[in-house]
């Protein structure tokens, strides 16, 4: 099995991905180059890193070729060794058979606050985000957002009020179209928590009567925060409003939904800078 399978099915197991884990770790980069097969082996190094934030995981199914991803009490050292003396390479279990064989396991495994002192991603009040910061967006348009390059995307764990379960960004607020000089505003340089909304809703109506604020990548203008005004399904267009009443610099507009990349639902403020 290669380096590259192990890490498949490692994700698998523990219900992550390549970007949550690398981040994780501290090492997105080394994982990224198995996953891509350009590194063709785990170093002992990296193994002791992922057994910190998985204790359960056996070093020996990513070091050599035993077929159980986590540690049992049958694995002792004399197994261990027999590795190190016999080379010949084990038939491995499909991905499939690996899964229903720790099936039991796994449905026992309870959420819980990583070792690292981390919370799991899958707690209550916690949420990895992906960072979108001015610069990043525009490499994500230039780049025809890539799903490689979204894959490489700088995450944080952050602290939220109301955890969801869809994809989540850290997005910032550029410029002045968004201030009415009223506490409302959206300051240049803030920075929002935006919940993804996946492409298959785009065709709901986006403006439910309460937060009609989004977070939107667009193929052309950018990346931008607007009010949605007006959602023309049968179109598939958004007409959208900034807050700042000067409408000769800032006037509606429309755009495509199919030029969208992304459409996100602001949540919340994280952080303003001091002026």
């Amino acid at each position: 099995m290669t380096a590259s399978e192990k890490l498949k099915y490692l994700l698998s197991y523990f219900n992550t991905n390549n970007n949550r884990l690398g981040t994780l770790i501290n090492k997105r980069q080394s994982l990224y180059d198995i996953d891509k097969g350009k590194i063709k082996s785990f170093s002992i190094d990296l193994v002791m890193e992922l057994k910190k934030v998985y204790p359960e995981l056996n070093e020996n199914f990513l070091l050599f070729d035993d077929e159980n991803i986590v540690t049992s009490k049958d694995i002792s050292n004399k197994k261990f060794l027999s590795h190190l003396q016999d080379p010949e390479p084990k038939i491995n279990p499909t991905l499939k058979e690996v899964q229903l064989k720790l099936k039991k396991v796994k449905e026992n495994k309870q959420k819980s606050i990583l070792p690292n002192a981390q919370p799991n991603i899958e707690t209550e009040k916690f949420k990895v985000v992906k960072l979108i910061p001015e610069k990043v967006a525009m490499g994500l348009i230039s780049n025809f957002f890539d799903s490689e390059y979204v894959e490489q995307l700088e995450t944080e764990l952050i602290e939220v009020d109301e955890y969801f379960t869809e994809d989540a960004y850290k997005v910032d607020s550029v410029g002045e179209s968004m201030n009415d000089g009223t506490a409302r505003s959206l300051l240049d340089g803030d920075k929002f928590l935006a919940k993804d909304i996946p492409r298959a809703k785009w065709g709901d109506k986006l403006i439910n009567g309460g937060k009609n604020l989004f977070y939107i990548l667009h193929s052309e203008r950018g990346h931008m925060i607007k009010e949605i005004i007006a959602h023309d399904i049968a179109d598939k267009k958004l007409t959208l409003h900034s807050w700042n009443k000067d409408k000769k610099l800032y006037p509606d507009f429309e755009i495509h939904t199919n030029h969208c990349y992304i459409i996100a639902s602001i949540q919340e403020l994280l952080s303003r800078k001091m002026k």
